[in-house]
Parts: structure tokens; sequence; C-alpha cells
């Protein structure tokens, strides 16, 4: 038996491939290496198919994210071996290099340039709050207990000579 592989059988087969069968293979040729962009019109033939595809179940959408960190897994295993088994130093670190920025592009939380450091540590601070206000409030309480004070009248206050804006205190112990 002979099968005719020619690209129109091949676009007749895919079309009749549910989204399902289509994202897992899909799925697959990114895993082998395949671009995404290369795997999505190879698989779907069509960039909007891919999105409509993915908008109608977020599922799919999980399943080629998983895929893209596990070939950049793959790129970083990789790219150790260039480093270990290339002879030329330069050609080794230009070949390491693209993988490993590849890889911090796929995966940026393993492989990524930047660092996040989140501190999750609450601090109570409600009794020192408490503590400080019953001292301000204590205070201002001590002085509403005055029993024994004259009110001055401004006219009554007599003026600095050197500054005539600075008014002199009365003496209130003579």
């Amino acid at each position: 038996m002979t099968t005719d592989a020619t690209p129109r059988t091949q676009a007749a087969a895919a079309a009749k491939r549910t989204d399902a069968e289509k994202i897992e293979a899909l799925c697959l040729l990114i895993v082998g290496g395949m671009s995404k962009t290369k795997a999505v019109k190879e698989v779907f033939g069509d960039g909007r198919k891919y999105w409509e595809a993915t908008a109608k179940n977020f599922d799919f959408q999980y399943q080629v994210a998983q895929a893209q960190e596990i070939y950049a897994d793959a790129l970083v295993d990789e790219a150790v071996d260039i480093a270990d088994t290339d002879p030329d130093p330069n050609r080794a670190r230009n070949r390491a290099d693209v993988r490993k920025w590849l890889a911090s592009k796929l995966k940026p939380k393993s492989y990524g340039d930047r660092m996040e450091l989140a501190v999750q540590h609450g601090i109570n601070i409600s009794s020192t709050i408490a503590t400080a206000r019953g001292r301000v409030i204590s205070k201002w309480a001590d002085r509403s207990t005055v029993d024994d004070a004259e009110i001055v009248a401004p006219s009554d206050l007599q003026l600095s000579e050197s500054n005539p804006g600075l008014a002199i205190e009365p003496d209130i112990f003579s």
C-alpha cells in the first residue's frame, strides 16, 4: 500500500483532525525543537486558526506553554553538551549563549536574568501604637486638670524693645 504524501493530502488529513489532536502535534513539534511560529504554520496552516482553538480551550495554551518549558530545559542541556564537547571555545560560547538566551525567553522564571525577591512577613505594630497613644493621651489628660490659671489679654503683654513683634512673657511668679 502506497501513501500519497502530497501537500494537498496532508492538508486534507490535517483538516480532519480535532483541535486537541492538532495541539498535541504542535506540542510534539515544539518539544522536538521547532519554533512555535513554524509549528503553528505546519499544523494549523494559519495562525488565526491556532488562536481560535486556544481561545476556545485554555488548556491548549497551558499545554503549549508546558511544551515550550520542556524545550527550554532541553536547550540548556544542549548548551552544556556544546560547552563540554566543541573543540573551538569561541564557537562553543556563541552556540551555548544563543541557547541560554532562548531558554531565558521561553522559561524566564528558571533561566531569566532578573532575580525577584518576595518577602512575605507581616509586622504587627498595633500594640506599639496603642502604647504611644496612651502616653500622648495621659499627658494631655494631666493638662486638663489645671485648677488655677489666669488669662492674660494681649494688650497686657509688654513688647520687647529690641524686637517689637516679640512679646515678653509676664512675670507670673512675682
